[in-house]
C-alpha cells in the first residue's frame, strides 16, 4: 500500500525543538515526563490528510520523506523476495 498526498493517515508524534526540548506530543506519558502535561489536552493519535497542512510546519515534509523512504524500502524488499523466489524455483 502506497501513501500519497491527499491520503488520510493516523499519526502519533512528539515535537521537539533543536535543543531537544519537547513542546508538543500525542503521548500522555511523554507530556508528563517533560512537564508539559495538560489535563484538558487530547493525548491520542490524530487523523490527518497528508500534504495538506493539517499539522505543524515542517511535519508534512517529514512525513512525506518518511513515506518515500518506506516505499523505497518496501520496493527493495519485494524485489529481493521476488529474486529469492525465482532462484528457488530454478
Amino acid at each position: 500500500m502506497t501513501i500519497e498526498t491527499g491520503d488520510f493517515i493516523r499519526i502519533n508524534y512528539t515535537g521537539r525543538l533543536e535543543d531537544g526540548t519537547v513542546f508538543d506530543t500525542t503521548y500522555e506519558e511523554v507530556a508528563k515526563e517533560h512537564g508539559i502535561y495538560d489535563e484538558n489536552a487530547r493525548y491520542e493519535s490524530y487523523v490527518i490528510v497528508v500534504g495538506k497542512g493539517h499539522v505543524v510546519e515542517g511535519l508534512d515534509e517529514d512525513i512525506d520523506r518518511k513515506i518515500r523512504r518506506l516505499s523505497r524500502d518496501r520496493l527493495r524488499f519485494r524485489r529481493r523476495r521476488a529474486t529469492a523466489n525465482a532462484k528457488q524455483n530454478w
